[in-house]
């Protein structure tokens, strides 16, 4: 049924619906208020119906629709949006990032390095204060990448070392794949021992060996190096030899002194204490003053009795066992002239004996002999030694005898002189 305001219909309750939806055009203008409701229509007299209020009057009036949208004004407003939220984005990442920077990795420090044993040195540093916590440490030594140890660990021993080498150790501190500035160089040197105990336990003519103990606390050298007195390098062996023979050494002479250093990787031992090296001296060396005695003689010039002092040289020379002499002799009787002759001695049963032929003697009828009046005598030594200490004689005694040929005179072919033989007595001792 109709309500008498027109815009519903009466339930037959007597009770209002709940108006329809309802949705007002975009482009309308506001209505205003509601129009007044018009003047009820007469009707028979009857009980009065009852009047429901209006919708204006339950409800209000309805607000008017909000304008349409600007496009160009919506986009600003999302440009203004964007910028705030990105700006915003920013101050909070660098409010959240900057506490997190982690510190920067600095050079160890107090880096220490202190030799253990001749092969072994130990290492020592500190994480510089304020540092990034490492995850490892780069030993560097000699300028080389060396070894790597844990962040947690401090220390670093080092057992590859030779003796007698020096060094230089440097640290570096490794965070992901950062890497600090590096430390102070620390150096050390380890110790190079000597060889011990050196002694010569052999000697010949002119031959020295040398025996020795290797060095304490150290390993087994590259090789040693033997040394004259001069410092001269007179030969080398390998690190396990410990015995050397020095040769060529002039026989009877001085041979000097020795001493033996360790080599490894280069770098070197001290000396040993030098040893004087002996070898084995003959039985003669060096200069004898000579006595001479006339025993015997055939007559002429040289009276027996008559008496003269000379110089004999000994030079040995000796292999095996054995030594043979040369001897340079003089044989000046009083007011003659100097007449030497050479010979080469030779061991025999405790003596030494040699012959040679020299032109000692002439056969002239005059005093005044000429030269060419000089024979060939032969020239038998025989020496014996009277006093010896270590094997070397230190005083002799012998014979010379001097066996003149038949001979007839060049300048006196109508005479001649028989063989004939002069003995002398012989003592010599060195000369001072």
């Amino acid at each position: 049924m109709p309500t008498p305001d027109g815009t519903g219909t009466q339930m037959s309750d007597g009770m209002v619906p709940e108006p329809a939806p309802f949705s007002v055009p975009a482009a309308e203008p506001d209505p205003g208020p509601a129009p007044a409701p018009p003047e009820p229509l007469p009707s028979t007299p009857s009980a009065p119906a009852p009047v429901l209020p209006s919708l204006a009057a339950m409800f209000g009036t309805p607000p008017p629709p909000p304008p349409p949208p600007d496009p160009g004004r919506r986009r600003r407003r999302g440009f203004i949006a964007l910028a705030v939220i990105v700006i915003a984005g920013l101050a909070i990442g660098l409010l959240v990032a900057q506490p997190w920077e982690p510190p920067p990795l600095l050079a160890p420090a107090a880096v220490r390095a202190a030799a253990t044993s001749t092969t072994a040195a130990a290492l020592s540093w500190h994480q510089a204060p304020g540092g990034r916590k490492a995850d490892s440490w780069v030993v560097l030594r000699n300028g080389e990448r060396y070894a790597v140890v844990p962040g947690t660990q401090l220390t670093f021993a080092d057992s590859k070392l030779a003796p007698g080498g020096t060094y230089a150790y440097r640290i570096y501190e490794t965070s992901g794949r950062a890497q600090s500035p590096g430390s102070a160089l620390a150096s050390v040197q380890t110790a190079a021992p000597s060889v011990r105990n050196l002694h010569q336990v052999g000697k010949g003519w002119s031959t020295v060996t040398l025996r020795w103990d290797p060095p304490a606390g150290a390993p087994a050298p590259d090789n040693y190096t033997i040394s004259g007195s001069t410092g001269t390098s007179v030969g080398s062996v390998t690190g396990n030899v410990t015995t050397y023979t020095i040769t060529k050494l002039p026989v009877g002479g001085d041979p000097g002194t020795y001493t033996v250093s360790a080599i490894w990787s280069g770098n070197r031992s001290g000396n040993a204490p030098s040893v004087q090296a002996v070898t084995r001296q003959p039985p003669l060396n060096s200069d004898y003053s000579m006595s001479y005695y006339d025993a015997s003689s055939p007559g002429g010039t040289m009276k027996a009795g008559t008496k003269w002092t000379d110089n004999w040289t000994f030079t040995p020379s000796c292999t095996g066992n054995a030594c043979q002499e040369g001897l340079q002799a003089s044989f000046q009787p009083p007011a003659t002239h100097d007449t030497p002759f050479n010979v080469t001695l030779k061991p025999s049963g405790g003596h030494y004996i040699g012959t040679t032929h020299a032109e000692i003697f002439a056969c002239s009828a005059t005093a005044s002999a000429s030269f060419l009046d000089a024979t060939n005598d032969a020239v038998n030594v025989d020496i014996t030694p009277v006093r010896t200490s270590g094997g070397v004689w230190s005083a002799f005694t012998g014979t010379v005898v001097v066996t003149m040929p038949y001979t007839v005179p060049v300048l006196s072919p109508n005479s001649f002189c028989p063989t004939q033989s002069w003995t002398f007595t012989v003592n010599g001792h060195p000369a001072s």
